[in-house]
């Protein structure tokens, strides 16, 4: 069962329940402090995600003396989303509220009611874009005016949260060129997944970023991998995930752009000139 973001605060995670453990037996031992919607327990996971139907309950549960299950001692957290950290003002910016009619010719107009930019990418299938102005003062003052009017439409604007200035050429820039076409393996590396992140549920919250070539993912892991069909698509998948865009089953998640290991295929050519080496001798 998939659950909201708001979800998160009527759950508590429940560590060290033993890999022997059931369902049954985390209802037992937690009943008691309020009615359970959902337990989450995977074969193989030494621990479970219990969800309440209300947070007096949880706070039951994270007030009480350690628990027991199965006579293991148990360790209860609450499961309150992160909060974000304040964005760092640059001259990048992000956009939202967009319709899906939205282009962007439309978005560049906006842009240029404050100054010159740089740099634009539009996703109005998603209802946002992100922008980086030639200069700070010029990104602040469309931050300070926010909300701003998109056509009709109030669009909030915020500093984009990324370290810093967008390296990524402009989408016409990129179309004109025919450099959308991403390296064989060009793909996202997505981390902080919790019990329910399968397959299905990566492709259902990145899906909307382009075409998924293939999704790496293992149950017993809390991390993924997810290879895009073009580097555009990575990027958008990468710039939503800086702005705390994208969740998993109600669990927001980390997105970075993944990096080919040089030290693993240098320990691959070691290993084969030893292999090599041993067998002339």
């Amino acid at each position: 069962m998939a659950y909201a973001q708001a979800d998160l605060a009527l759950s508590v995670y429940v560590s060290g329940v033993g890999y022997d453990c059931t369902k049954e037996a985390v209802r037992a031992a937690f009943s008691s402090f309020g009615n359970i919607t959902e337990v989450i327990l995977k074969e193989g996971r030494n621990f479970a995600i219990i969800i309440f139907s209300d947070a007096a309950a949880v706070q039951s549960v994270l007030a009480a003396p350690p628990a027991q299950i199965n006579g293991n001692d148990v360790n209860v957290e609450a499961r309150n989303p992160k909060p974000k950290a304040a964005p760092v003002a640059s001259q990048n910016i992000y956009m939202n509220n967009l319709p899906a009619t939205a282009t962007e010719e439309q978005v560049l107009e906006v842009l240029g009611q404050f100054g010159e930019t740089e740099d634009v990418l539009v996703q109005a299938e998603r209802g946002f874009a992100y922008a980086t102005f030639t200069s700070l003062e010029t990104a602040q003052d469309m931050v300070d005016a926010s909300p701003v009017d998109f056509f009709g439409s109030q669009s909030v604007v915020e500093f984009r949260r990324s370290r810093g200035p967008s390296k990524r050429r402009s989408s016409r820039s990129a179309r004109a060129n025919n450099a959308s076409a991403a390296p064989r393996g060009a793909s996202v590396y997505v981390k902080g997944l919790d019990a329910n992140g399968d397959e299905s549920a990566l492709r259902a919250a990145f899906g909307g970023f382009g075409t998924i070539i293939n999704v790496e993912h293992q149950d017993d892991r809390d991390f993924a991998f997810i290879e895009y069909e073009t580097s555009e698509q990575v990027n958008a998948a990468v710039s939503a995930g800086m702005n705390g865009g994208i969740s998993v089953n109600g669990a927001e998640v980390v997105v970075e752009e993944r990096k080919s290991s040089g030290k693993k295929r240098s320990r691959r050519r070691r290993r084969r000139a030893q292999t090599a080496e041993e067998t002339a001798q």
